[in-house]
This record gives C-alpha cells, structure tokens and sequence, in this order.
C-alpha cells in the first residue's frame, strides 16, 4: 500500500504542475482519498508550487480538520461533497483555468475534440446560474455540484473554474490539464469553421481508448512523467 508521505509527494507535485501549465494564479488546491480509511489529504490553498509536504492537511469525509499545519481552503466541500457520492473518486482538482472559465461565462460547452478528450463526452456540465460566480463554500453547494457532475470525470463553475476527479492523482491532474487544452482546441476550431457549428461534428463519441486499467495506469504514468520532467526544469528557472 502506498504511504502517506508518498501521497503527500504527489499532491505537492500534482498542484505545482497544474500551476505550471497556468491552471491558476494564487490558489488552487488538490485532494487524495487515504486508502482503507474515511479521510483525505489535501493541499491548502497556495500559490504555483507553493504547496509543501508538511502543510497537507488531513480531513474527515465532513470537512475536519484532524491533522497537518495547513489551513484548510473554505472550499473544501467541492472535495467532500464528491467523495461522499463517489466511491470511484480517489482524488480531486479544482483549479481556475482561464479558457474554460471563458467558456462557461459565455454558456458554451466544451465538447471532446480529439482522442485524448473522450473522456469528456458527450460534453462538460456548467454548474450555477448564468450571470453570476458560483463559490462552493457549503455542504449544500458542494453536494449541488456533486450532484451535476454525476458519474463524469470533470464539471465546470460558471465564472469561477473546474473540477476534475479521477482513480488516481494523476489522472485528476492530467484530467484538468486536457479539459483546457480541449477549451484552446475547441476555440481555434470553431474560428475556422466560422458559421459552422462545432457541436455538429462530435456528436458521436471515438470509438478507440484505452482498454484495462492496467493501460490507462500506464498511458497516466507516461503523461505525468513527461509533466514532472518539465516541472524540474520549471523550477531551476
């Protein structure tokens, strides 16, 4: 079984690489499932490689604090609202990824654009009323939005970020490092089709993925890796 210390590792890595890749600016945190227990690690809110080992907090499914120096971020219920719900869930991101929030200002979906996107079909739900900022700071926001997010693997706040979950922090990481590639992607594609609309052309999902876990673990491993080599090379800068 794998040890806390090493669980705290890679949340540390996880939110300095979604800080890398520009997911957000001062505060974005990144949670783990303790396997065989009711609680969970997660990272306080911290600039881009902000986060340290021994400032992970450890908190009950309802939000406790029980151990770690950290302060614990006020949204913490987007994290505990989906692990109550979702026993698949072993780990989740929130981050503020500047293109997807574009998106969900404007009320457009963001829809899979290419293979590595399937994961995201038929399309992202937008959690929260046009014309406003939604902040999960509640168990009633929090299982609201657990609630829209059903059984996907990411959700979008209007106007404030996304959430992506996964089997593993490295799947949830990568998860919300491709959902604002697919916004990027799916912009450029609908400036060239102009009038055309996007949507029209994805409706059907790819037929081709991954098959086992044993594959998607591997194909998470090569990815995250690739990640981490460039977030060595970030941090010498």
């Amino acid at each position: 079984m794998i040890s806390i210390n090493e669980l705290k590792r890679r949340l540390v890595e996880a939110a300095a690489i979604c800080g890398m890749e520009g997911l957000y600016e001062a505060f974005g945190h990144v949670s783990v499932r303790i396997p065989g227990t009711d609680h969970i690690l997660m990272t306080p809110g911290a600039p881009p490689g902000g986060a340290k080992v021994g400032e992970i907090i450890t908190l009950t499914l309802n939000g406790k604090k029980i151990k770690g120096r950290g302060r614990p971020n006020v949204e913490v219920p987007i994290h505990t609202s989906i692990y109550r719900v979702r026993n698949d869930v072993q780990s989740v991101v929130h981050v503020h990824p500047p293109k997807v929030i574009a998106f969900s200002i404007a009320g457009k979906e963001i829809l899979p654009m290419s293979f590595a996107d399937k994961k995201f079909f038929p399309s992202v739900p937008i959690f929260g009323d046009p014309g406003g900022e939604v902040f999960i700071d509640s168990d009633e926001l929090g299982e609201r939005m657990a609630q829209a997010l059903g059984k996907g693997v990411a959700l979008i706040i209007r106007g404030h970020g996304a959430v992506t979950v996964g089997e593993s922090i490295e799947a949830a990481c990568l998860s919300a490092i491709s959902l604002e590639r697919t916004a990027e992607l799916q912009f450029m594609a609908s400036m060239l089709l102009l009038s055309q609309s996007v949507k029209e052309d994805f409706q059907t999902p790819l037929l081709l993925e991954p098959k086992g876990e044993d594959i998607k673990a591997f194909i998470n491993k090569k990815h995250f890796d690739f990640y981490l080599a460039k977030l060595k090379k970030y941090l010498k800068k």
